[in-house]
């Protein structure tokens, strides 16, 4: 079971959303193969509609195998309720099961539920076999999933990104820049950057997509980190 986020009391009242495109153009619409129809998020409703590739159809992977939606602004998740099992959007931050995976074809959540499609509306099911595509390809929506972005300088000693984090009431899922920290883009390395203030500035990525550059701490701080993964 992946660790949930631990929410602390937070005023939602007049939080703004910044959409901002992934540095790797890491966007893409969800399809559902059979029908050729996208999930989209409209006034907080999910419904299945033509794959343009709008706010409302656009998702990216973000921290902790969540799915994050650009035109609500918040993550696909799963609420369950004794027996009832609910497809939702929820804030990122909430405790519910927000985490999805591949297995095959199919995209996958907690208790084995599967994304599926039933009589046009979209729920989970335990022995769905409906296949889900990443925007025109016959891949799956993992083909190139979540990667983590590292840091350097700050006060973060080389640890990944949270995305999306909180600043100053509003939600960012990429490296920002701003007049903060002007020596390049940056992240927050938690949740909620006005309470936490851990930061750094985030790593370019090679040809290879490996990192540019690093430093001995980092280093360091990394072979633990990957340790502490195992």
């Amino acid at each position: 079971k992946l660790p949930r986020l631990e929410t602390p009391a937070l005023n939602r009242k007049n939080i703004k959303i910044y959409s901002f495109l992934h540095a790797d153009n890491n966007l893409f619409t969800i399809r559902h193969e059979n029908s050729n129809k996208c999930i989209q998020v409209k006034s907080q409703y999910l419904i299945l509609g033509h794959c343009e590739e709008t706010d409302e159809s656009l998702w990216t992977w973000v921290s902790q195998h969540r799915l994050f939606n650009l035109g609500s602004q918040k993550c696909l998740g799963l609420e369950i309720v004794k027996s009832t099992n609910t497809l939702k959007m929820f804030a990122c931050d909430s405790e519910l099961n927000l985490w999805w995976r591949c297995v095959g074809d199919s995209i996958l959540s907690t208790f084995q539920n599967k994304l599926a499609l039933k009589n046009g509306i979209l729920t989970v099911s335990l022995n769905s076999s409906d296949a889900w595509r990443r925007s025109n390809s016959s891949d799956t929506i993992c083909k190139f999933p979540y990667s983590e972005s590292y840091t350097r300088d700050g006060n973060a000693y080389g640890k990944p990104c949270e995305f999306p984090f909180l600043h100053n009431n509003t939600w960012y899922h990429d490296c920002i820049y701003n007049e903060k920290y002007p020596g390049g883009k940056w992240c927050s390395i938690t949740t909620y950057f006005n309470q936490d203030e851990q930061w750094g500035f985030c790593l370019k990525r090679g040809k290879n997509r490996g990192w540019k550059t690093i430093s001995r701490s980092q280093s360091g701080w990394h072979r633990v980190w990957m340790i502490q993964r195992m």
